[in-house]
């Protein structure tokens, strides 16, 4: 199977993709276990448009890096850009022997190059990660209609607008060699929260729990969401300044993140409900705690979780407090249990083994 596939997404380098503040980590990271659980024939990376530099890879057999940008930004030098990664891409993919090609998501950036491939009768698969606005105009029209027309899709959440007779989900991916299984170790009052930090990602939620509550400690990561600088850090400062519990640590590199990550063992995912948004993605940092045998609290209910992997919370402090408190109390052998549980549903769904049969079982349905 690998042999005949081609991925082509807009990647980096885990350990230089913090240097971008508009790549997504989350989104870095998932294209860059894709490629190491399928290894595909060959990978291409697209770099967006707002990366100057010429080369984050060194160009090999197994991946390409294209980036045909000029010497500033303007809509001319833009389109040049475009029309001549499309080319280039295009070429690379006609002169293999690849005839299944999948994309990380479906953009500005990469549809001439679907369009082509399915004029070509290649077989087409998207990755759909991201929210996708669903207006009824006539641009989200053209992307439905394209979208409608691949061999197959497969999905991070259930986005039941999705118009393909071929649609598979996958919520995640984590390597095998990273599980860890805590098993009976005690819980501790760290808590973390990490990634996109604005008001409908539980940002503020969090301060203001955890300001209400110091026996247990808050470790903050990540990078502010929809603040201006000086707003996050009025915020921020005004919060950490007067609570000793609440611990802000940047945007950190991956092992120093890992590092703040091993010391907490309450993890949140705090997404406002009723943001359209959050309504069709799945968040990929809660298979990443649950990889780390961390104990989730979610403000999301997610169907294809187990009742018991997670705890959910109502998006407020009383009932965040009340859910802290819950899981503090509980006994050791639910502990146990719990972690025991987590750590067989992510071994059993989303390592090496299944991932690549949800990608083969995609193939053979087209």
């Amino acid at each position: 199977m690998e042999n005949d596939i081609v991925f082509i997404g807009s990647f980096v380098e885990d350990e230089i993709s913090t240097d971008f503040i508009k790549i997504s980590q989350a989104g870095n990271k998932f294209q860059n276990k894709f490629i190491n659980f399928i290894d595909p024939f060959f990978s291409i990376s697209i770099a967006p448009i707002f990366i100057r530099k010429k080369n984050h890879f060194n160009d090999s057999n197994s991946i390409h890096f294209i980036n045909n940008f000029l010497i500033s930004r303007n809509f001319v030098f833009d389109f040049y850009k475009l029309i001549f990664d499309t080319i280039d891409v295009f070429l690379l993919i006609f002169r293999s022997k690849s005839n299944n090609i999948f994309f990380y998501n479906v953009d500005k950036q990469n549809i001439l190059i679907i369009i082509l491939l399915l004029l070509f009768k290649k077989n087409v698969y998207l990755i759909i990660a991201d929210y996708i606005n669903y207006e009824e105009n006539y641009i989200n029209k053209f992307f439905n209609l394209i979208i409608s027309s691949v061999s197959g899709i497969i999905t991070l959440s259930n986005i039941k607008q999705i118009k393909n007779n071929n649609i598979l989900q996958l919520n995640g991916l984590v390597e095998s060699n990273s599980l860890i299984n805590l098993g009976n170790k005690k819980i501790s009052r760290n808590v973390i929260l990490s990634g996109s930090l604005g008001k409908t990602t539980g940002f503020e939620l969090a301060l203001e729990t955890f300001s209400m509550n110091n026996e247990f400690n808050l470790y903050i990561t990540g990078r502010p969401f929809r603040y201006t600088k000086n707003e996050f850090n009025k915020l921020i400062n005004k919060y950490v300044q007067n609570n000793k519990n609440i611990h802000y640590m940047g945007l950190l590199d991956y092992q120093n993140y890992l590092n703040v990550l091993s010391s907490c063992d309450i993890a949140l995912c705090l997404r406002k409900p009723d943001d359209i948004e959050h309504q069709y993605n799945f968040p990929s940092k809660i298979l990443e705690y649950f990889s780390k045998s961390k104990l989730v609290v979610s403000t999301m209910k997610y169907n294809t979780l187990n009742n018991d992997s997670y705890f959910y919370s109502e998006f407020n402090t009383k009932s965040l407090i009340e859910t802290l408190d819950l899981i503090i109390s509980l006994p050791q052998s639910e502990i146990k249990t719990r972690r025991n549980n987590i750590y067989n549903f992510v071994k059993s769904n989303f390592t090496e083994i299944p991932v690549k049969k949800i990608v083969s079982d995609l193939i053979k349905k087209a």
